[in-house]
């Protein structure tokens, strides 16, 4: 039989260490080394033995490590498996036992704690899979192999399905809400931008477009809310006309989309127009009610800090005439921040919109008016041109059509009425109705 170091064989060298005991010509030496290569061979073959030992008992530690992953990864990815994987456990281990030369007398022993060991991760692995589903799927298993759990394991698992469960519905919950915010700012963007083909923006008039309300129904991305509420602008813009804003209206209108408290949808602005606000001004608000960024934020507060600042100043008095400059100071302010944006406020921006205005030449008559930067018409005059519609039956009639006899809204202020709300049934030779302030106006 050949010499091979991994398997030590007694009272047999190795050839090297015969070789050089051989070489040895002395006989008084000669015997000196051969018993020193017998004790050499004696502490190779001890560390072989370990050597081989260790392999073998790595090996088998892997062998069974790599047998329970796959059954508990089985019983894992399908709790129905459980109980092929607890057979497959019992029939597995004794082959791997046999291999790794167990003490038979120990084997049984041995056996009984592995498999009680596999099985119990077996289950446990399962139970925690089903717990995905329902809490009643993992009583199940408990009920069926809780004999194979450690003391203990099914109360922990029986919570543990259960939080899980709670979580889940949480998700559901939270998840459903987000939806359903999600749709309905969805369609409030949809209906803004649909809402935004009502607007020649150029020159801030009404306009048209042709078989709009029958494409506002059949458009699906916007929800019946938005489409009322659209469709009802619509319906007053061609009742009523295009009317001015008031400006109280406005700040109130605007104090809402600034405050967190308050929910503003989309009928809470359109509803006004064809009434107090201009589809202009309430599509406006609707824009600075859509932007939640913080920046749109800052914009909104921005905004009504500055007109709530004018207001104080104009129309601090409650006087008739303090309502006209205030009124003038919006129909100026409103189009020309549209014009400019944000940075119409910013001193620090060259679109600043006061390097040559103050809110004292709003006190004095509409002729010092600062004109609209960026060449677009004032509101006022917009209201005069002959692209705003009127309705000849409505008590501005009187006035002048606008484009034939002159403007409804220049004649209102020769009045002294500019910034004052007139209610329908007003008439020339009649007193103008006062603004409603605050609250009034909602």
């Amino acid at each position: 039989m050949a010499y091979d170091p991994a398997v030590p064989q007694d009272n047999q060298l190795h050839p090297a260490l015969e070789q050089t005991v051989g070489a040895i010509s002395d006989p008084q030496a000669q015997d000196i080394a051969g018993q020193a290569a017998v004790d050499i061979q004696q502490h190779v073959n001890m560390t072989t033995a370990a050597d081989v030992n260790t392999e073998a008992g790595n090996q088998f530690v892997n062998n069974l490590a790599a047998t329970k992953n796959n059954l508990t990864g089985m019983a894992s990815a399908d709790p129905t498996s459980i109980p092929l994987a607890l057979k497959l456990a019992n029939d597995l281990i004794p082959p791997l036992l046999l291999h790794a030369n167990v003490d038979p007398d120990t084997q049984a022993d041995t056996h009984s704690a592995i498999l009680s060991h596999f099985n119990q991760q077996i289950v446990h692995a399962g139970a925690i899979r089903a717990a995905d589903f329902s809490p009643d799927m993992v009583q199940g298993i408990i009920d069926r192999y809780g004999e194979h759990l450690d003391d203990g394991d099914a109360d922990k698992l029986t919570k543990y399905a259960t939080a899980l469960d709670g979580a889940r519905q949480m998700d559901r919950t939270i998840g459903t809400q987000q939806a359903q915010m999600d749709a309905v700012r969805g369609s409030q963007l949809s209906a803004f931008r649909v809402g935004t083909s009502l607007l020649d923006q150029k020159r801030e008039s009404v306009q048209f477009p042709d078989d709009f309300a029958a494409n506002l129904i059949r458009d699906q991305n916007i929800q019946p809310a938005d489409k009322a509420a659209l469709y009802t602008a619509v319906t007053n813009l061609h009742q009523n006309g295009d009317q001015p804003t008031n400006p109280y209206t406005f700040v109130q209108r605007l104090q809402d989309v600034v405050n967190p408290g308050v929910d503003v949808n989309h009928n809470d602005l359109m509803s006004h127009v064809g009434k107090d606000l201009s589809y202009s001004d309430a599509h406006m608000l609707q824009g600075l009610n859509l932007t939640a960024t913080p920046a749109g934020n800052r914009m909104a507060q921005g905004l009504l800090d500055n007109v709530t600042q004018a207001q104080r100043y104009l129309a601090g008095s409650g006087s008739r005439a303090g309502d006209a400059a205030f009124g003038r100071y919006m129909d100026w302010l409103l189009p020309s921040y549209r014009t400019s944006g944000a940075a119409g406020l910013d001193p620090g921006s060259d679109s600043y919109l006061f390097k040559t205005t103050s809110l004292a030449q709003f006190r004095n008559h509409e002729d010092a008016v600062p004109p609209n930067p960026g060449g677009r018409q004032p509101l006022g005059q917009i209201f005069a041109g002959d692209v705003v519609p009127l309705n000849p039956a409505s008590s501005f009639a009187p006035f002048g059509t606008p484009g034939n006899e002159g403007s409804a809204i220049n004649q209102l202020r020769n009045e002294g009425g500019t910034g004052t709300y007139f209610g329908r049934g007003n008439s020339p030779t009649r007193e103008p109705t006062p603004v409603r302030r605050g609250n009034d106006n909602g």
